[in-house]
């Protein structure tokens, strides 16, 4: 990211706050955003320009299964999502 966008980016991500809550949910938003997103964008452009079917999405449902193992700013964490993918909460029984 070039640095003339930091104003920008610091401004989108952090904004007006003073919140100390929603300035680390704010920060930590920043930090997936150009650790993760960023770079499977890009790997999905590359992708998408061989000319094969291409998909995306981004997975933030809270599985109800945290309880409250976790803090409230954890939404999903990585590979949360196969259960819902492959039908775990339609299951019923032993697997």
């Amino acid at each position: 990211v070039p640095s003339d966008f930091l104003p920008m980016i610091l401004d989108e991500y952090l904004g007006d706050t003073e919140d100390p809550a929603e300035l680390r949910d704010r920060f930590l938003d920043l930090l997936g955003d150009m650790a993760i997103v960023m770079p499977a964008i890009k790997a999905l452009n590359y992708h998408k320009e061989s000319g094969a079917p291409t998909y995306f999405f981004e997975f933030q449902h809270r599985p109800t299964s945290y309880w409250d193992s976790k803090p409230d700013y954890v939404k999903a964490d990585h590979g949360d999502e196969v259960g819902f993918v492959f039908g775990g909460p339609f299951l019923a029984g032993d697997i």
